[in-house]
């Protein structure tokens, strides 16, 4: 890991963190697989939604994913999000209503 510093408008400085590609990799790994341990296990009730949401936050903060990347992901697989969200929204209250564990007696 690696400082740099850039200058920004009058006498400010502001760090930029970089990593090593070995560490990116570790780093990158790391969150990805707390991201799915949390998503699959709820930890304190976490709901996944936002469980997922801490994870992309995370990449997009060690700067393992770039904003315009993840953008461009999202405008190029529309359809794939758009059928997850309709498959959570319908998913969810059929949880709640217990037709899961209905089904699985």
């Amino acid at each position: 890991m690696t400082r740099k510093y850039s200058p920004e408008a009058g006498n400010r400085h502001h760090a930029q963190i970089t990593f090593s590609p070995t560490s990116m990799s570790t780093i990158t790994i790391v969150i990805f697989i707390g991201t799915l341990l949390a998503v699959l296990t709820r930890p304190r009730g976490l709901n996944e939604g936002i469980a997922a949401l801490i994870g992309a936050i995370l990449m997009l903060l060690v700067g393992a994913v770039s904003v315009l990347s993840a953008l461009h992901i999202l405008a190029i697989n529309w359809n794939v999000f758009l059928f997850f969200l309709a498959m959570l929204t319908v998913t969810g209250p059929a949880e709640q209503a217990g037709i899961f564990a209905w089904l699985a007696i």
